[in-house]
């Protein structure tokens, strides 16, 4: 019996599968980089900024000193050297931190931040309807293999708690097609640990306003009751100044220039929310679905403009891409005509090959520098700090945690309020020529360079008068205070 001929249809079916086959393999290559990455550097990497000053702030609450001080006059209550550093974000993420043992607060912050962000995905997921489930995973492994998400949702920031909160919340309103009070106290929850986080929020929120006003309103109820609860909070343990020291470390102004570079060089991250843009348009004429496009569309269009923020960074896509996995691992799949389903698939295809090829590069420059970062900060600890009372000053906060214990300030906000007038410089470049002040690591060249770079002109004069190169490793460039005994300064010549 002679087998049937295959259809044009069949062919084009068939193509579409191996095709989907192929992106979820690239893509589950690229979620086994980032997880490799996430394992390897467990508690041994460079701390990012956003990371290293809840941590900060957590080591102050164990040992009972206040978090809120005046970076001005100075706190002089760890060391003989004052502390300037504004707290950054609102405590609630330091508060949490602080109940685990002092020894353990990297490894507890990046477990917590690594465990909830790829444990929400996967949630997402395998709790989906069957017919939706296959669209959740390939989604979850789009969002669980971007490696400068990665590299944000698995550092001891408070991103990955915050918008696991707002996925979950934002995925239930779009299974039942409504918002509860539940969904609104998760929502506020999440604005509150990371203020960022609240375009899936404001957009579903708006979508349940249009069609089902009294139940909006019940959820903004429960999400201002929460919101007044922790501000009375931060009004009472701050004694009033959590809104000022909020503002002088995220206003940082919006800058054209840098939203461009952030946006060109991160916009194909965007694609598969895109597409569930499109799986929630399908289905706009639903509840779920208008929640769904509300809160998917508010949330990509949030992030896209608020990468305009000068301090803005890749953690900001975190929130449309958990988005993304709640529409598409919520929703039915949408039938697509056998061509458009290839063209699809190959899309799909194409952009998954770029995420894999994009984050091995980022992964295995990682692999590369990292291990030398923190060896060197191991070498700057060693041999630098001999005294009690002995600091390191550095760059971005991450350095001096890892070196002193804690940070002395906040330079990418300090900078801001110093060129604005609202620090005063000369304090400053004082605390630089402190006789505590050993050495300092910078990323680059900022003190080879006339150019001030990060630092004011004051400042960076003052750190050029003080310290002599010494040594760089992985993009760090550690330099020893000039007055070093000759025993001790070990000053290699300057590559």
């Amino acid at each position: 019996m002679e087998a049937r001929p295959r259809s044009k249809n069949d062919v084009l079916l068939r193509i579409g599968a191996l095709l989907g086959l192929a992106t979820l393999l690239a893509l589950l290559a690229a979620v086994a980089f980032d997880l490799a990455f996430a394992v390897r550097f467990f508690g041994h990497r460079v701390l990012l900024y956003g990371e290293a000053e809840p941590l900060h702030e957590a080591v102050r609450l164990q040992a009972k000193l206040p978090l809120y001080t005046d970076p001005v006059a100075g706190a002089f209550d760890q060391g003989p050297f004052p502390v300037r550093a504004y707290v950054v974000y609102l405590p609630i993420w330091s508060w949490v931190l602080s109940l685990a043992p002092g020894g353990s607060l990297v490894m507890a912050a990046q477990g917590i931040a690594g465990l909830t962000w790829f444990g929400t995905l996967a949630a997402l997921a395998a709790t989906a309807r069957p017919s939706s489930r296959p669209g959740g995973w390939v989604a979850a492994a789009w969002a669980g293999g971007i490696w400068v998400v990665t590299l944000f949702a698995t550092c001891g920031r408070p991103d990955s708690v915050a918008v696991a909160l707002a996925g979950y919340a934002f995925a239930r309103g779009v299974r039942a097609g409504r918002l509860d009070a539940r969904s609104g106290v998760l929502f506020a929850l999440a604005f509150w640990l990371k203020p960022n986080v609240l375009g899936l929020a404001l957009g579903a929120g708006v979508a349940e306003l249009l069609q089902a006003p009294r139940r909006a309103m019940r959820a903004l109820a429960a999400g201002l009751v929460v919101s007044v609860v922790v501000v009375l909070g931060l009004r009472y343990v701050s004694e009033g100044q959590w809104w000022a020291h909020l503002t002088r470390t995220l206003d940082q102004g919006m800058d054209l220039a840098f939203w461009w570079d952030q946006v060109s060089r991160r916009l194909l991250f965007a694609f598969p929310a895109i597409a569930a843009l499109g799986v929630a348009w399908a289905q706009r004429k639903t509840e779920s679905g208008r929640i769904a496009l509300g809160g998917l569309a508010v949330g990509l269009a949030w992030a896209v403009f608020a990468l305009g923020k000068r301090g803005s960074a890749s953690n900001y896509w975190m929130e449309p891409a958990m988005g993304a996995v709640a529409v598409v691992s919520s929703l039915r799949p949408v039938e697509l005509a056998p061509r458009a389903k290839v063209a699809f698939s190959a899309a799909l295809f194409f952009h998954a090959i770029w995420l894999l090829a994009a984050t091995a590069i980022g992964v295995l420059e990682a692999f590369e520098k990292e291990p030398q970062r923190v060896a060197l900060l191991e070498r700057a600890r060693a041999t630098c700090i001999e005294r009690p009372g002995d600091i390191v000053l550095g760059d971005r906060p991450g350095i001096e945690f890892a070196i002193d214990g804690h940070i002395v300030t906040t330079p990418f906000a300090t900078q801001h309020l110093a060129r604005i007038g609202r620090f005063p410089v000369q304090t400053w470049a004082g605390d630089v020529r402190r006789r505590e002040a050993r050495c300092i690591v910078v990323e680059g060249g900022v003190l080879d360079s006339p150019a001030p770079g990060l630092f004011p002109p004051e400042v960076h004069a003052a750190l050029r008068e003080r310290f002599v190169f010494a040594e760089a490793a992985g993009g760090f460039r550690l330099y020893r205070a000039k007055d070093e005994p000759a025993d001790r300064a070990a000053v290699a010549p300057n590559p």
